[in-house]
């Protein structure tokens, strides 16, 4: 019984070091190495998007702006997650270029939209439905 117990309070004392370190204060060395995978993923997703604009810009049909809506939606709720990521990091003395790439990570150059998926959803869509009203007018 005593054995049990002592391995019992071996695993809390375990979980409670594991909990406590997960909980530490965040560095420069994880800031750094943040800010260079967000912006990995930050390129893919932005380039992935934009071949969906551009396809849709040029063939301008009802499914090609749905994929460039589609395409759009994931890249702005990842920037926007991102985002939120990123603000972790505030108030750390970190070199000048993390502090710059998490500074332009935050702002973002994407459209502004809702955390919410569904109201991220309709923004996109929105956006890409005035896209192509604009290259679908006549004169």
């Amino acid at each position: 019984m005593r054995k049990l117990l002592w391995i019992g309070w071996i695993g809390l004392v375990a979980a409670l070091s594991v909990l406590s370190a997960g909980a530490a204060a965040p560095t420069a060395a994880q800031a750094k190495s943040f800010a260079d995978k967000a912006e990995a993923e930050l390129f893919a997703v932005s380039n992935s998007a934009n071949r969906a604009e551009w396809v849709s810009e040029t063939y301008i049909t009802d499914d090609t702006e749905g994929i460039a809506a589609a395409a759009n939606e994931h890249a702005t709720a990842v920037a926007v997650r991102l985002a939120k990521e990123a603000a972790k990091f505030d108030g750390l003395a970190l070199p000048a270029d993390v502090k710059r790439k998490l500074l332009l990570i935050k702002l973002g150059i994407t459209l502004p939209a809702p955390s919410d998926a569904k109201d991220n959803a309709e923004v996109a869509r929105l956006a890409a439905s005035l896209n192509a009203t604009y290259g679908k007018g006549k004169y």
